[in-house]
């Protein structure tokens, strides 16, 4: 009885696997794709918001105010700010390494989970054939017979522990760090908007124009005047040009430790989602089968 139905139930799941294995896109790869997916575009939200504030940083770098006393002299007064640019640039190219890789994970889990479904159905198909192999095919049938186990576990793994272990690992991973993730993607986005603001001060940034104007008094005296005059002219604009920008550069400086935390909780976050919690699983998983399997 039990060996009728074991030869009825292994052809029509090895013939399962092979229709599961043409529709990349079934019912059990779709969770694992979707999770994948929205991770890769929140990732990818995160990484364009990191990379305005790093334009931002850079520009205001780059600004340059100036006077003269006779001689012009030209000063960057944000240069301070690069320490705090180059550390956000790191940590966008890494967000962006993190957003590759999902989206990688969400166009390449249907193939994998297709090459799973027919080793699987390989599988199914030797254990069916198991009995008449024995009897026939001698010491040749317990390698073959190995194999046939060995293919059953992996495509099991690959077919199904693996897009089982990706959808409920970031379904985890989104219940544990919701709050988390709504608290540091806020201040992300207050710094990232700031930052864009700061990018249209560019008009501002002129460098100080003075006129020029006749010499009344003729000789040094003249030329001293018109310095002194200048030189009144270029100070204030300048101070008054850096005024802003030294008021954004506050900014980044009070804010740059909660800056770099929050990049750094979304960077944990997308990594416990899409890596930590689903090889987690996938450990358990393998552990499961190798119990049963010896069982």
């Amino acid at each position: 009885m039990r060996s009728a139905l074991r030869n009825l139930v292994l052809p029509m799941l090895a013939a399962l696997c092979v229709v599961l294995a043409l529709n990349p896109t079934g019912p059990v790869n779709a969770p694992a794709e979707r999770a994948a997916r929205e991770a890769a575009t929140a990732s990818l939200g995160v990484y364009v918001a990191l990379r305005s504030i790093n334009a931002a940083l850079s520009f205001a770098q780059e600004i340059e105010v100036g006077g003269s006393v006779g001689l012009s002299a030209n000063a960057q007064p944000l240069k301070f700010l690069e320490p705090i640019d180059d550390t956000v640039e790191r940590v966008a190219a890494l967000v962006f390494g993190v957003s590759l890789v999902s989206a990688t994970m969400s166009i390449g889990i249907g193939p994998v989970a297709s090459i799973g479904f027919l080793v699987l159905a390989a599988g199914l198909g030797v254990q069916w054939l198991r009995g008449p192999l024995e009897r026939h095919a001698g010491r040749a049938a317990g390698p073959v017979c190995r194999a046939g186990s060995a293919c059953t576990f992996t495509g099991t793994m690959l077919a199904l522990a693996l897009p089982l272990s990706l959808a409920l690992g970031n379904l985890l991973g989104e219940v544990v760090t919701d709050a988390k993730w709504q608290e540091a993607n806020a201040k992300l986005q207050e710094v990232a908007s700031y930052a864009q603001s700061l990018v249209g001060a560019e008009e501002a940034a002129a460098l100080p124009e003075t006129e020029e104007v006749d010499d009344p008094a003729g000789g040094w005296i003249g030329w001293l005047q018109e310095s002194l005059s200048a030189a009144g002219e270029g100070l204030s604009g300048a101070v008054a040009q850096t005024d802003g920008y030294l008021e954004a550069a506050g900014y980044f400086m009070s804010n740059a430790d909660d800056l770099l935390g929050a990049s750094l909780t979304l960077v944990s976050i997308f990594l416990l989602r899409t890596l930590v919690l689903p090889l987690a699983f996938l450990a358990v998983g393998v552990a499961l089968l190798r119990q049963s399997w010896r069982a």
